[in-house]
């Protein structure tokens, strides 16, 4: 016979043995699917970023210039903007339609673009020969980007130029 004292191991419960092998099955299939989702993730920012993903085009206004950046998303998941070679950049008025200045380049470029300034490799169509007009404060303006077969829209309000600081 056995001591009172001494402990006897205890049988685990059915209900608590199927709770831990369903915790179990449970962490394995979300460790299944983030190892599918980043898979899947990675494929899509190697392989299928250029193919009728729209770009994606910041302007920005600082000291009087308007400036424009051109990205493209690097993932479905976990996205991550990618900056983009492009072919064209247009500037409209977003009111009337009136097309405003226009560049083009025969090879895909990656560079910022600054308003009424031709960067390197780009050519300005329109207008055919000088510059071209200033932005109204306060105007609605659109700029369509084209590069590598994706387009981008965006439009901007020019803000009245902010006092100099101190």
């Amino acid at each position: 016979m056995r001591s009172p004292h001494v402990k006897r191991p205890r049988n685990r419960s059915l209900g608590a043995h199927v709770s831990a092998r369903v915790t179990t099955g449970f962490k394995t299939l979300v460790l299944i699917l983030a190892v599918l989702a980043l898979y899947l993730d990675l494929r899509s920012a190697a392989g299928w970023g250029h193919g009728g993903e729209g770009l994606v085009v910041v302007a920005r206004q600082r000291s009087g210039l308007i400036m424009f950046d051109v990205y493209e998303r690097g993932g479905w998941l976990w996205s991550r903007p990618r900056r983009r070679a492009i072919t064209a950049l247009s500037v409209a008025d977003w009111v009337d339609g009136t097309a405003l200045w226009e560049i083009e380049a025969s090879k895909p470029r990656r560079a910022p673009v600054t308003y009424a300034q031709v960067p390197n490799g780009f050519s300005q169509t329109i207008p055919a020969s000088g510059v071209p007009r200033a932005l109204r404060s306060g105007g609605f303006y659109g700029v369509t980007v084209h590069g590598g077969g994706a387009t981008g829209v965006v439009t901007f309000n020019v803000q009245a130029k902010e006092p100099d600081r101190p």
